[in-house]
């Protein structure tokens, strides 16, 4: 177990409420740079981050009252280098006193640094994917794998006068003509489903569409299929 544990960023600890000591394995005393001294509780409650300690104490306080199974929390911790890494902390009551008050408590800690980091990149890039299709001057509609609509842009509403997030076998709620023949376009011979179930990429469609708002308006049509890894369809892009 110890090597296992060895090749990866997880350690174990062990904490005897009783005597208020916590024993870390060699790998996470090194990390913390106290090895071969005493640890207690207050030693570890003060290496949180002052941000991180209300939230990461409280979750443990929920689970040695018993309103929890298990104690975890993502903290913020000063290692021995006087740096922070986040920790995914992991712990359960293991034993009880004969007041049946918990006496004993193992558990796990991850370093998940680079998971944090990854994660607060990918919001930065989502909040600003969020920014530009707000700004668009053009309606964005996101469909998924099935050819439902799941989400749009502010533009989008207001071309078509509502929000109908409908799968492809409720497509015959809109209504729309081809220009300049007048010809009416079918349910599943939207641009969209044809994205969907073809993968292929339409653009500069003229269409008349009567509006959920009562109007009547012309707009371009565009749609494209977006792709996994494995070149399947999981989704698609509309812009009117």
């Amino acid at each position: 177990y110890n090597q296992a544990l060895d090749v990866t960023d997880e350690g174990i600890w062990e904490w005897d409420i009783a005597t208020d000591e916590v024993f870390w394995d060699d790998k996470w005393e090194e990390i913390f740079g106290e090895i071969n001294q005493r640890h207690t509780f207050n030693s570890w409650g003060g290496r949180l981050h002052p941000e991180d300690q209300e939230n990461t104490l409280q979750a443990l306080n929920d689970h040695l009252s018993g309103d929890t199974a298990r104690w975890q929390a993502e903290y913020r911790v000063k290692i021995a280098d006087g740096s922070w890494m986040w920790v995914l902390g992991k712990g359960q009551v293991i034993e009880f006193d004969e007041d049946q008050k918990p006496a004993r408590m193992i558990g796990t800690i991850s370093d998940i640094t680079d998971l944090v980091l990854l994660r607060r990149m990918l919001s930065f890039h989502e909040r600003q994917f969020e920014r530009v299709l707000n700004l668009l001057p053009v309606g964005v509609w996101i469909a998924d794998k099935t050819g439902t609509l799941v989400k749009s842009n502010p533009m989008g509403p207001k071309i078509w006068g509502a929000e109908p997030y409908v799968g492809m076998e409720e497509y015959g709620v809109f209504s729309a003509r081809r220009l300049p023949s007048g010809e009416p376009i079918a349910p599943d011979d939207w641009a969209l489903a044809h994205t969907i179930t073809e993968g292929v990429t339409v653009e500069g469609e003229l269409l008349e569409i009567d509006a959920f708002d009562g109007v009547k308006r012309i707009i371009e049509n565009f749609t494209a299929p977006m792709f996994d890894e494995n070149g399947n369809i999981e989704g698609a892009v509309v812009v009117n």
